[in-house]
């Protein structure tokens, strides 16, 4: 029997037509990292507030506004807790949401327990042990595949490294990155649909915290919703971060809205944004699709409208200059496919 048929392919392209992204960041799993003091903790907990349980692996971690704190000391706690939320009852009881506090100190706890489980110094001296990397990635399995599949989504909050850079002109830059196990990191970004940097910093005028939600030369970031690149944020936390916390989610909502408000859910546990596209096409046939229906519609005397919804998909920069589909990445894929399915909707609507 055919993998693909005509019929099946017709009936696919319909219930893409259906698909929905959820407003509710529960349905994300996402990366939140910054300096020391900038209020990750207590952010995550007050995005999530009543709807988490925060595995607590730092030492001394705590938010005003998390009450269902476990702290766990060791990879045996981890096991232990993880095999007791990978539940459907723990699911519903917690709110389907895991906060891992910090992703920094999750790497060094598996590091520790392969070091000691072979005897060894350092990773390097495990590569005749099935090798380092494979021996984290079925460390990091075996601790959560199991509530993923259940339906948790996960929020890794992480310390950040600084590293001093040049760029093209000669001019000097920190780069702020997840300070953590390379290969974890790696892991972890790949199966986040959003990473965050909070930034806080000093000015003329007093502290200054934000939100930033890009990628750009001075952090690393995923924004699969094209959300505002920088959100400002209260400093002080423990009155105001329900308020940080209502930017984000009135900000996040707009966005996920730019695609349509008949395309967008408040359920739990319906399409993210990355459910638009099962397989992920080459960016470079991403543009090229997009490019030939921004032509078509212009043939239609709809050459506004076409551009705006290539604007809407592209975002900004970090600046919040208007980015040119030119500067289009993979990593904008799933926004560039969900601005094609608008256009495309607009040219069957009006080539009628």
């Amino acid at each position: 029997m055919a993998k693909f048929t005509l019929d099946m392919l017709r009936q696919k392209k319909e219930e893409n037509k259906n698909k929905k992204i959820s407003v509710d960041l529960r349905n994300y799993n996402m990366i939140l990292y910054g300096m020391p003091d900038a209020g990750k903790t207590t952010l995550a907990s007050a995005l999530f507030e009543g709807q988490h349980i925060l595995l607590a692996c730092e030492y001394g971690s705590s938010a005003s506004l998390c009450s269902n704190d476990v702290p766990v000391a060791s990879y045996k706690d981890l096991l232990e807790v993880t095999k007791v939320l990978a539940t459907k009852e723990a699911y519903e009881e917690f709110g389907g949401v895991c906060i891992i506090d910090t992703l920094t100190r999750l790497g060094e706890i598996i590091t520790s327990h392969i070091l000691n489980k072979y005897n060894k110094d350092f990773m390097a001296d495990v590569k005749s042990f099935n090798g380092a990397y494979a021996l984290i990635d079925k460390l990091y399995n075996e601790l959560f595949a199991p509530m993923k599949q259940i339906g948790w989504s996960f929020v890794y909050i992480c310390h950040s490294d600084e590293e001093e850079l040049t760029d093209e002109n000669g001019n000097s830059y920190i780069r702020y990155d997840l300070q953590t196990n390379k290969r974890l990191a790696k892991i972890v970004s790949k199966e986040c649909q959003l990473a965050w940097f909070i930034s806080k910093k000093g000015t003329k005028d007093g502290q200054k915290r934000t939100l930033v939600t890009n990628e750009s030369m001075w952090n690393f970031g995923k924004n699969k919703v094209s959300i505002a690149e920088d959100l400002p944020l209260f400093i002080e936390l423990k009155d105001n971060e329900r308020d940080s916390a209502k930017v984000i989610k009135d900000a996040f909502v707009k966005a996920c809205e730019g695609y349509g408000k008949d395309r967008v859910t408040k359920e739990v546990g319906k399409s993210s944004v990355e459910a638009f596209s099962d397989e992920v096409r080459d960016i470079e046939e991403i543009k090229a699709e997009m490019i030939q229906y921004g032509g078509m519609l212009s043939g239609l005397g709809l050459r506004e409208q076409a551009i705006e919804c290539m604007n809407r998909a592209l975002g900004t920069d970090y600046n919040g200059e208007q980015r040119t589909i030119d500067m289009a990445t993979q990593e904008n894929a799933e926004a560039l496919e969900i601005g094609i399915s608008q256009m495309k909707a607009l040219y069957e609507k009006y080539s009628e």
